[in-house]
């Protein structure tokens, strides 16, 4: 399947040299290790933990690339740092339409990264006809909340008191861009 897009390097805010390219089979233990550490974090992510075995993200993985989905890491120093999934929505109605996520580690954060990847994820939009992209964020990820909303990403609804950790309830706020209107 297309993918419009292959690697690229660049440097981040901190003078890092920062690799993004589409992930592959041999990431997939790196990959569940760094979604952990943002998971334990327990401010940015749906989950407790990554519950896939290493073979089931290698199967995850091609499958992705098999169905025209994308999937891209961020390294640096061969480390992942960061992931961006876009997955297109099931049936002919709904094919115009994709949903994403987007992690990094905590010391990547506030560095250009996130922007470098939703630019990419945006090219990779045009080039495989998706004209709705979606995404959910917590409430009070102001920072993510920042980005998106610089990338033109607008709120579409707020799922309230849709994520409960250690008692505390959080909201899921639905951002969307409309790819033929926005950049």
């Amino acid at each position: 399947m297309y993918c419009a897009y292959s690697e690229d390097f660049f440097s981040d805010r901190a003078r890092r040299s920062i690799q993004i390219r589409p992930a592959r089979a041999e990431d997939a233990a790196m990959i569940i290790e760094a979604i952990n550490q943002v998971a334990a974090e327990k401010r940015y992510l749906t989950m407790e933990h990554f519950e896939a075995t290493v073979e089931q993200e290698q199967a995850y993985i091609a499958n992705l690339a098999y169905n025209g989905d994308l999937f891209l890491v961020a390294l640096h120093e061969n480390k992942i740092i960061g992931t961006l999934t876009a997955l297109r929505a099931k049936g002919t109605y709904r094919s115009h339409v994709a949903e994403f996520g987007l992690s990094l580690l905590a010391q990547y954060r506030d560095s250009g990264i996130g922007s470098k990847l939703i630019t990419i994820l945006l090219r990779w939009c045009k080039a495989a006809g998706i004209e709705k992209l979606n995404l959910e964020v917590f409430h009070d990820n102001s920072r993510a909340i920042a980005l998106y909303q610089k990338m033109g990403f607008r709120t579409e609804g707020i799922r309230k008191r849709q994520i409960k950790i250690d008692n505390r309830y959080i909201d899921l706020i639905q951002m969307t861009l409309f790819i033929t209107e926005g950049n």
